[in-house]
């Protein structure tokens, strides 16, 4: 009997201390907290490094096709998903219009949505941007813009799980060369 009561005040110990070392209190019959949400990837192509250029919200002024020479550039777009991850993109300015053709790394996406989630539920398909396949076989999407530096709003559909996610993109000006500006930035 004496050795089961010293087995049974080990076991608790172990127990609180391994609650103590995962940096939880032992439970106190009170519910848990939430869980917090994930931090957005905050990396330009979703690589690890923060993003040379802001958002918006961050000080730096939206980007227009009429501050940018026509013509054809790689850009940098960086996305708020991991599983959205831009691995190639190619900014063109016509006129005072922009659009960006993006290859993604993956191909679970059927199809894209310059809007929110919602709105994309609601929108006609005539109103959605579908894949074209590169000749590697990774899925490209021809996208408008209506500025640089600033977040846009884009729903991405899942083929696998047939249902519209919410992503958000910067199309980040300051990863075109300097011939691409009209004045320099």
């Amino acid at each position: 009997m004496n050795t089961r009561k010293q087995i049974a005040v080990l076991l608790l110990a172990a127990v609180f201390s391994l609650t103590a070392c995962a940096g939880a209190a032992p439970s106190s019959g009170a519910a848990p907290a939430a869980p917090k949400e994930p931090e957005p990837v905050s990396a330009a192509s979703g690589s690890g490094e923060a993003p040379e250029s802001g958002s918006e919200g961050e000080g730096l002024a939206p980007v227009y096709a009429s501050q940018l020479r026509e013509g054809s550039y790689d850009i940098k777009v960086h996305s708020n998903a991991s599983m959205f991850r831009v691995t190639a993109a190619k900014l063109i300015v016509e006129g005072d219009s922009m659009h960006c053709v993006m290859t993604l790394s993956g191909v679970g996406y059927g199809k894209l949505f310059m809007g929110t989630k919602e709105e994309a539920r609601k929108a006609d398909e005539s109103e959605t941007i579908p894949f074209v396949k590169d000749a590697e076989g990774y899925y490209t999407y021809d996208c408008p813009i209506e500025a640089l530096d600033k977040e846009t709003d884009c729903a991405a559909w899942s083929i696998k799980n047939k249902r519209w996610y919410p992503r958000v993109l910067i199309y980040q000006s300051d990863s075109l060369p300097p011939e691409a500006w009209k004045t320099a930035p």
